[in-house]
């Protein structure tokens, strides 16, 4: 058993191997030794040097200008490579960046802002050359440029050899109302007849007409009828009603009622108050006149069937009845005026009192 503590030797080569020569060992490196303070006096002491003594300085030497050192700026971080990925659902974060890039509402403000620039630029151009030219046309051209008024004509006045005549000034014809046949009360009695000759059919004469004829000092409940002529002779109820109320028409009046109506005046301790009775046509209907006199309870000139102001309305038109005839009226503030219309056959009573229609219905 062999020893273990024996150290290990190679095994002697056989010997029947020829010897070989070694070869030189390579001579050993020189020593590397660092450079120290140390070493620096050895070197000089070796070489008869004599032993570094420390040189006193001033602190003005230090004073020279020495280059400050350029900031250390590091160098940027090489790209990273390009490495293809796997295509991979985006994030919510990438979803956020990428709606934020997406947003339409970003490039339509920055182009819309572009165009309102360069249309204020060039508007403010153009109305800046459109002054410049009005101001140049209208104000500098006419001072430099005056225009020449042309000198007037000359006017030859032929010489008159006979005296001239004074001529009175043409008039202007009158109106010519067509003539009504011979006149026919509607009335059943009154009191007293009125003829009143107009030169002119308008409202202020009518109107005029009336008055002077409620001046007459009549007993209470009184009738007194009155009848408008011209140069023709009466005149037709479509001039008087056309008159009095502008909003019907003189012809379509014409259309519904005769010529001939009756007009009256019904005398109270209040006043004296118009009425007015006119027939329908022959070739007319009731039921067309009733649709045609329904506008008068819109009409805003009511007060021109009274002789004086009627005062403020104090209700719209309702139902009633005179004497068990069925009426529309309607009341003002005025005492006893009362515009009441009513239809008894083929007649159509206005009276600008109650009483007064009492007194012309049976």
């Amino acid at each position: 058993m062999d020893d273990p503590n024996k150290k290990w030797q190679p095994p002697e080569p056989p010997a029947n191997l020829p010897m070989e020569s070694s070869p030189p060992f390579p001579p050993p490196p020189p020593e590397i030794t660092v450079r120290t303070m140390k070493s620096d006096m050895d070197a000089l002491k070796q070489t008869g040097g004599a032993n570094p003594s420390p040189k006193p300085f001033a602190l003005p030497e230090l004073t020279e200008k020495i280059p400050s050192p350029k900031p250390y700026s590091p160098l940027p971080p090489p790209p990273l490579p390009s490495v293809a990925t796997p295509k991979m659902m985006p994030t919510e974060t990438e979803k956020t960046e990428k709606f934020e890039q997406e947003k339409p509402t970003v490039t339509i403000a920055e182009e819309g802002g572009g165009w309102i620039k360069k249309i204020a630029v060039w508007s403010g151009i153009l109305l800046v050359a459109a002054g410049i030219g009005f101001f140049g046309y209208f104000v500098l051209f006419p001072k430099l440029f005056p225009t020449q008024s042309p000198p007037p004509p000359i006017v030859t006045l032929p010489e008159t050899t006979e005296t001239s005549i004074a001529t009175a000034p043409e008039t202007m014809p009158e109106e010519t109302l067509p003539a009504v046949n011979p006149h026919q009360s509607f009335l059943f009695a009154s009191d007293t007849i009125a003829q009143k000759d107009l030169i002119k059919v308008d409202l202020l004469s009518l109107v005029g007409a009336f008055k002077e004829e409620a001046e007459k000092n009549l007993p209470n409940g009184s009738l007194s009828e009155i009848i408008f002529n011209n140069s023709n002779g009466q005149i037709p109820s479509s001039a008087v009603l056309s008159s009095l109320l502008p909003e019907f028409s003189a012809e379509k009046i014409k259309d519904i009622f005769e010529d001939d109506f009756t007009a009256a005046l019904y005398y109270d301790e209040n006043g004296a108050w118009p009425l007015y009775i006119f027939k329908i046509n022959f070739n007319s209907s009731i039921v067309e006149a009733q649709n045609e006199i329904r506008a008068l309870e819109t009409s805003k000139n009511l007060s021109n069937l009274f002789v004086e102001s009627p005062g403020a309305a104090t209700s719209d038109f309702k139902n009633g009845q005179a004497n068990g005839t069925a009426t529309r009226y309607k009341t003002f503030s005025q005492k006893s005026a009362a515009l009441n219309y009513s239809w008894l056959d083929d007649k159509l009573i206005i009276s600008a009192s109650y009483d007064g229609i009492k007194k012309v219905l049976p």
